[in-house]
């Protein structure tokens, strides 16, 4: 099976690489792809390599860092999306003049996350009529896209088979899982 990572050049990606390599026999995942469509962000792949690489932990996996998106989804079976739009740059700065003007400032909620949904979700819209069109039409789809719920609604009027996401309450999110062959246990 291939999982594709959207937005797969963020600081925690290598972590989530590795974890995924640990498990992916465990998993059936056959095929890693890291897509980030800014090629800069895949060199900190390449700054910590010898010791992380995902090859090394699982010679059998097929790994690889693309910046193509069609590329990237095309006949997936399973898709994370992690994006940042504008990069952590904007986010701190919608952070803080949020907070200077007395109200709510991070990501997620306030201020800060309408100006983060504004950038974020038409984005998000593109890489989902992408998932759409190439990848396999029974993919799962975990968001993890800030803000949340409104992103994870997006794909769910996007027709995304049953998307999960960090936004979801409990009970939805098992009755999604209990649909799905993939477990959430990638942890190390």
């Amino acid at each position: 099976m291939k999982l594709t990572v959207i937005g797969g050049g963020g600081v925690r990606s290598m972590f989530l690489a590795k974890s995924i390599a640990q498990k992916a026999a465990e998993l059936h995942i056959t095929e890693l792809v890291f897509m980030d469509n800014d090629g800069e962000k895949n060199c900190g792949f390449t700054a910590v390599w010898p010791r992380m690489s995902p090859r090394m932990l699982n010679p059998e996996l097929k790994f690889r860092l693309t910046t193509d998106a069609v590329d990237a989804v095309k006949d997936a079976d399973y898709i994370i999306t992690t994006i940042r739009v504008g990069g952590d740059h904007m986010r701190v700065r919608e952070e803080r003049i949020a907070l200077a003007n007395g109200v709510l400032g991070q990501e997620t909620t306030g201020a800060a996350g309408l100006s983060f949904a504004m950038r974020s979700v038409p984005a998000l819209a593109e890489y989902c009529e992408l998932i759409r069109q190439y990848a396999k039409p029974t993919v799962k789809v975990f968001n993890f896209t800030n803000p949340p719920a409104l992103s994870l609604r997006l794909c769910e009027i996007w027709a995304m088979t049953s998307p999960m996401g960090s936004a979801m309450p409990p009970a939805a999110c098992c009755t999604n899982l209990r649909t799905s062959t993939v477990y959430l246990r990638i942890g190390s």
